[in-house]
């Protein structure tokens, strides 16, 4: 075979799988393929469902917010911000030695929409509210106190130091993901869930969310993370039985009771106690920082 035929081929190849990709990817953003039943959940509230066994890690849970909320695209940013809700990447252990043999999943990042949401224990204003479970932050209520951001075991809220970026990210208001809850109030799936090609991610009242949880558990051998955590948390987790979160310092470790009795204690304890929940990643991460100063040591004693 020619060199120019074999390079027509790869091409054709690539614009097909390019043009399919495109093409998928604007029906599921754009198109409502799925309804939501709202009167299910009429006495209750919403609950995400997150396999990281069926996620592939496309992102187009990622786009589809972000086109939504009408913030800028393009390349997916790997990290939460005032205008980066929501993103997938495989969990990052602290720990180099605490990866294990087994690859890590993917892992949604996104706010937990928690029953007993910290952010909104103290919010001062009231800025922090709930519908049927969905946390979000009105913006036009925030002060810019930054005292959620503080609260927030999974630090998920990010104060907008920027300019502003639209109606969904203005200059000197704290951000995080709302739940699409506007859009669920209209019969609509989040965008997120809408667009998940896999069916990876799920969305529907907490007692059908858990049941498919349970369910799912068992048929994949897998564990469910989020059903105690501060109340019980909006986004449950479905992980390999090997993988562990918190031991891997991918979440922390949120000690249920402890935490809501000294955040509860107001905004002039949130230095101290605010962010309680992330020492087990600090700690860990100062830990290998310790590790690789001995080991430097130790080479320049041998040298």
């Amino acid at each position: 075979m020619e060199a120019k035929e074999l390079e027509s081929m790869l091409v054709g190849r690539r614009t097909f799988l390019t043009t399919a990709l495109v093409g998928f990817a604007t029906a599921s953003i754009f198109g409502i393929r799925r309804s939501l039943n709202l009167t299910a959940a009429q006495n209750q509230r919403y609950t995400f469902l997150y396999n990281s066994e069926t996620c592939i890690g496309c992102n187009l849970c990622h786009f589809a917010c972000k086109t939504k909320h009408e913030f800028p695209t393009g390349r997916v940013e790997l990290e939460l911000s005032p205008t980066n809700w929501l993103y997938v990447s495989k969990a990052q252990a602290a720990l180099p030695s605490m990866t294990g043999s087994e690859e890590n999943p993917n892992i949604r990042y996104s706010c937990m929409h928690c029953e007993k949401a910290m952010c909104q224990l103290v919010c001062p204003v009231e800025a922090i509210r709930k519908w049927k479970g969905l946390v979000y932050i009105d913006p036009d209520r925030c002060i810019g106190c930054g005292y959620c951001v503080n609260a927030c075991p999974y630090g998920r809220p990010h104060k907008n130091e920027g300019s502003s970026v639209g109606e969904y990210a203005p200059h000197g208001v704290s951000r995080k993901c709302d739940g699409c809850y506007w859009r669920v109030q209209d019969g609509k799936l989040p965008a997120c869930a809408n667009a998940c090609p896999t069916n990876a991610l799920k969305f529907g009242p907490r007692d059908d969310i858990v049941k498919e949880a349970q369910k799912v558990s068992q048929n994949q051998n897998l564990w469910i993370y989020g059903l105690k955590e501060l109340g019980g948390l909006g986004v449950l987790y479905l992980f390999p039985k090997t993988f562990d979160p918190v031991e891997k310092a991918v979440f922390p470790e949120v000690k249920t009771e402890g935490y809501i009795s000294a955040v509860s204690r107001g905004p002039p304890v949130l230095v101290a106690a605010g962010i309680g929940g992330l020492l087990t990643l600090g700690a860990l991460r100062m830990r290998r920082v310790k590790e690789i100063a001995e080991s430097t040591e130790t080479d320049e004693d041998k040298a």
